[in-house]
């Protein structure tokens, strides 16, 4: 993850005006001048009050809500789910503190990645984020898969319909990939445990097809396990990004359901970070977080629909010791990769279920709860 710079405000500003007040007064030989004075120094506060005030409005949070749950999102930074939890629980979504602190980022080809995590929606694969552009050529040079798109990831969208409901947002068009992403963030009928996550991309160049892909990405705590049915161990691979921790990723599979663990940090091991690239059995995942059991259902593809570079179930941890809270893990699908021409759409969805668990942290104590509730919670409810 990388972060922003904030550039300190000007001392001088705050200053001059009181230092200037002083000088005046001492100026000063009557109480007709010193009435003058005072109130030219008003005026000049007043100036300067508007020249310090921030350029930047409060963040936009549009919350959806019924009888079981809530779910917030923004249509600022890229329009982004940033709470979703049953009511009286915790966030189950992992949201950095930098939200507030700048709701309104600079939107550019140049701009870098904020940590705001949250749920967001990428295109893929990585190693092409920036092979298909000319307005940033050192990133285009250097074949760089990070940041993510910045029209996809800061861009403020544009609220389409706002109910208690649905939110349907539509995003800006990107100089970067050539898309443009657009949102819909629905609390599901006939579910109240159940909330929908649309999105669809649209190639908006005049001329020329474009390859991508969907890519949901949902950020939750690092000290949350995680379930992905899963067949065999041949269709997991995993990536370490930090060489002292390869192969301290535990994955176990039993009754097809994988288990995520992390194995207890070296002495010498400042961060761990590692990804799973996996082809799941069924389009589903589970992880268990703040007392809530949060279910991401997707469609099933045929590993040959997925870009190589990426698979269809995507974990990525970044955990450090004894700090597995103050982690993250991302849970990321991919929807088919696709070219689409000029003006051509593709779609995707995300079902999202959340239960309360009231069981403990055990590992074979989970599996047996996704199993007793799974076939019932992903049944389609009309």
């Amino acid at each position: 993850m990388q972060t922003v710079s904030r550039s300190s405000s000007c001392r001088s500003l705050t200053c001059a005006p009181t230092q200037l007040l002083g000088l005046l007064i001492l100026c000063c030989k009557s109480r007709a001048r010193l009435l003058c004075t005072l109130l030219f120094f008003l005026h000049v506060q007043s100036i300067h009050a508007d020249a310090v005030q921030p350029l930047t409005e409060p963040l936009d949070r549009i919350r959806l809500s019924n009888q079981k749950l809530m779910l917030e999102l923004t249509p600022n930074l890229g329009g982004r789910g940033l709470h979703f939890a049953l009511h009286g629980y915790d966030n189950v979504l992992k949201v950095g503190a930098v939200v507030n602190d700048i709701p309104q980022p600079e939107v550019s080809a140049f701009a870098d990645n904020i940590p705001y995590l949250g749920h967001i929606v990428w295109l893929g694969p990585q190693s092409d984020w920036w092979l298909r552009q000319s307005a940033n050529q050192q990133r285009l040079k250097a074949k760089a898969n990070w940041p993510p798109d910045p029209y996809l990831i800061l861009g403020r969208n544009t609220v389409l319909e706002k109910s208690q409901s649905i939110v349907k947002l539509k995003g800006l068009e990107s100089d970067v990939s050539g898309m443009r992403v657009d949102k819909v963030f629905e609390l599901e009928i006939g579910q109240p445990h159940g909330a929908i996550m649309q999105a669809s991309a649209t190639n908006i160049q005049a001329k020329g097809s474009l390859p991508w892909d969907l890519w949901f990405n949902t950020r939750i705590a690092g000290d949350a396990q995680v379930y992905v049915p899963v067949t065999d161990t041949d269709d997991i691979r995993v990536e370490y990004f930090s060489k002292l921790g390869k192969g301290r990723l535990g994955h176990e599979i039993e009754s097809g359901i994988m288990a995520l663990s992390w194995r207890p940090l070296l002495d010498d091991e400042s961060m761990r970070r590692s990804k799973l690239f996996i082809q799941p059995s069924a389009g589903w995942m589970a992880a268990f977080t703040e007392k809530q059991c949060f279910i991401v259902q997707f469609a099933l593809e045929d590993a040959s629909q997925i870009h190589p570079n990426q698979a269809q179930v995507e974990l990525y941890l970044d955990v450090r010791p004894n700090q597995h809270r103050d982690g993250l893990i991302e849970l990321e699908v991919h929807a088919p990769y696709k070219t689409l021409a000029p003006g051509e759409t593709m779609r995707a969805q995300e079902r999202w279920i959340l239960f309360p668990y009231p069981g403990s942290n055990d590992v074979s104590e989970q599996r047996q709860f996704l199993q007793q509730h799974i076939v019932e919670w992903l049944a389609p409810r009309v």
